[in-house]
C-alpha cells in the first residue's frame, strides 16, 4: 500500500475517534479507495467550458443575453436550425491543446475537466452516433478532445470528461426535461427518453474507449429532470457499470444521481466547515462559465488563492474554470491569474498538495491544513491571510512534541520563536509578511497529530446546481 495513502487513511480513522462521529455515517467513498484518495490529494484542477456558444460570446442578433454564456441557446430561445448554422460556420483555428495544458500545469493544476458535450447538444469529440460534432460539422475538422487527451498524457495531467445529461438538440430528448423551461431547439412530441438514454450510453462508451485514461466522468444537467428519477431515466446502472468496466480508475461525480457518485460538487460555493465527504468546488473566475466578451467582473488572484486555501482547509478540491473564446484562446485575464496562482503554489505547494483537511476551525487570521509523512511524523500548515499587527499568533490544543516551526519563504525558511503555555502555542512572527497575498507557517510534529479540538466535521450538503 502507498505509504502516503496509508497515513491518510489513518487520519480518517483518527477523525472518527477524536470527534466522535456518532451523528454521521462515513460514506463508502471514503473507504480505502486509492483513486478517491489520489483525487483528494491533487487539490487543484482546471474546468474548461468551450463550445460553439463561445463564438456568440454572450450576444445574439445584437442583443446581450442574460444567464450563463454557455446557455445562450436557451436564454435567446435559438431554434436548432439557426444554432446549427452557427456551429456549421464555427472555425476555432487558433485552438492549441498544448497551450491550454501547459497553462494548467504552470498554474499548478493536477487535472483538467473538458466539456465534451454541453446542454446545446453539440459534441466536441468525433462520434459515430451523430455528425453534430466538431470533426464532421465544422470547417475545423479536428477532434479537440483527442488533442487535449494527448496533451494531458504528454504533460502528466489527468483528464476528466464532462458530459451533459440534458440535450436541447437531440430529437429524442423530451422538452419536458429541459431546465425548467420546457425548451428544445426543435421539440419532438414523440421523443423517447429511453432512446436518448441509449444514445447517451453509446457516446459515453466512446469517451471511455477512445481517449486513453480518464480520471473523472463529470456529469451535469441533472436539474433538467426536475422531480423525475433521472438515474433511472438515463439507465444509470448501465452507465455506471460501463464506466467501471472500461475505466476502472475513473471517478464519477454525484450529478449522475441515484446516490452513485464518488464525490460532491458544490457550485460557486464553499461548504461552511470541514467536510467528511469528498468534495470538489467548481468555480468561475468571473461571472460565467462560457466565454462572454463583456464579462469583466474578474476575481483577484488574492481572492482565488483565498478560496483555494479555504477549500483545502475544509478537505476539498478546487476546479477552477476557464472559458476560451470563439477562436480557441483563453482570455488574458484568466492566463494572468492562473500564472500568478502557479507562482504562489511553486513556493507554498507543499502546504496544499497531499494534505488533509484542517484539525481546527478557521482562525481570525487564516486557515490550516495537515500532512502525514511516511516516517510517522506530521505537520500542520498555517495560511496567514491577514498579517496580525501584533505579530503574534496562537493555537490551542496541540499535545505533540513540536520539533520545528518555520515561516516558508521563496528563498529559505525562517525559523520562528515559540513558547507553549497550558497547551497554548504562541508563535512570534517577523514584522512583515513574506508574501503579500497569503504567507505560510509550517509546524513540525513528532508522531501522529494529537490534538484537542471542537471541530465539527460534517458531510457536504447538496449544493449542486445544474450548469
Amino acid at each position: 500500500m502507498n505509504l502516503t495513502f496509508f497515513f491518510s487513511f489513518l487520519l480518517l480513522i483518527w477523525y472518527s475517534y477524536v470527534f466522535g462521529q456518532t451523528t454521521t455515517t462515513q460514506p463508502a467513498n471514503l473507504s480505502i479507495d486509492k483513486n478517491v484518495e489520489q483525487f483528494r490529494q491533487s487539490k487543484f484542477g482546471m474546468f474548461i467550458h468551450w463550445g460553439p456558444y463561445a463564438e456568440l460570446a454572450g450576444t445574439y442578433k445584437g442583443q446581450k443575453q442574460g444567464g450563463n454564456a454557455e446557455w445562450i441557446m436557451l436564454s435567446a430561445k435559438i431554434p436548432s436550425s439557426e444554432y446549427e448554422e452557427i456551429c456549421r460556420n464555427w472555425n476555432p483555428s487558433e485552438f492549441n491543446a498544448d497551450d491550454w495544458v501547459t497553462l494548467a500545469k504552470e498554474a499548478g493544476m493536477k487535472y483538467l475537466v473538458f466539456t465534451t458535450k454541453h446542454h446545446d447538444g453539440f459534441c466536441m469529440f468525433q462520434s459515430k452516433y451523430t455528425n453534430y460534432d466538431l470533426v464532421d460539422f465544422t470547417p475545423l475538422g479536428r477532434d479537440v478532445t483527442k488533442e487535449l487527451a494527448n496533451a494531458c498524457q504528454k504533460n502528466g495531467l489527468k483528464l476528466g470528461l464532462y458530459y451533459s445529461l440534458a440535450d436541447w438538440h437531440h430529437p429524442e430528448f423530451p422538452a419536458q426535461y429541459s431546465m425548467g423551461s420546457n425548451f428544445h431547439g426543435n421539440p419532438n412530441p414523440n421523443a423517447g427518453i429511453s432512446k436518448y438514454a441509449d444514445y447517451q450510453l453509446a457516446q459515453v462508451k466512446e469517451l471511455m474507449s477512445n481517449y486513453g485514461p480518464v480520471s473523472v466522468a463529470w456529469f451535469d444537467g441533472g436539474g433538467s429532470y426536475k422531480n423525475a428519477d433521472r438515474y433511472q431515466l438515463i439507465k444509470g446502472d448501465s452507465m455506471v457499470s460501463l464506466i467501471r468496466t472500461l475505466q476502472p480508475d475513473c471517478l464519477i461525480n454525484d450529478r449522475i444521481g441515484g446516490g452513485k457518485g464518488d464525490y460532491g460538487t458544490p457550485e460557486q460555493s464553499v461548504p461552511g466547515t470541514v467536510q467528511q465527504q469528498t468534495f470538489e468546488t467548481c468555480m468561475t473566475m468571473n461571472d460565467t462559465w462560457g466565454f462572454r466578451s463583456y464579462d469583466h467582473n474578474w476575481k483577484s488572484t488574492k481572492d482565488l488563492l483565498t478560496k483555494l486555501v479555504d477549500i483545502v482547509h475544509k478537505g476539498g478540491n478546487l476546479l477552477l474554470n476557464v472559458g476560451p473564446d470563439g477562436k480557441g484562446k483563453i482570455p488574458e485575464e484568466s492566463i494572468t491569474r492562473l500564472k500568478e496562482m502557479g507562482k504562489w503554489l511553486s513556493n507554498y505547494g507543499e502546504a496544499i498538495y497531499g494534505t488533509n483537511n484542517s484539525l481546527f476551525e478557521a482562525f481570525p487570521w487564516g486557515k490550516s491544513s495537515t500532512k502525514l509523512f511516511p516516517n510517522g511524523n506530521s505537520a500542520i500548515y498555517l495560511f496567514i491571510e491577514e498579517w496580525p499587527a501584533e505579530r503574534v499568533i496562537s493555537i490551542n490544543g496541540i499535545h505533540n512534541t513540536i520539533t520545528n516551526i518555520q515561516l516558508l519563504t521563496p528563498e529559505q525558511p525562517i525559523e520562528l520563536k515559540k513558547n507553549k503555555k497550558n497547551q497554548k502555542l504562541i508563535i512570534n512572527l517577523p514584522k512583515t509578511a513574506p508574501d503579500k497575498r497569503i504567507s505560510v507557517v509550517r509546524i513540525d510534529l513528532k508522531g501522529f497529530p494529537n490534538i484537542t479540538s471542537n471541530l465539527n466535521i460534517r458531510q457536504s450538503e447538496d449544493q449542486n446546481q445544474a450548469k
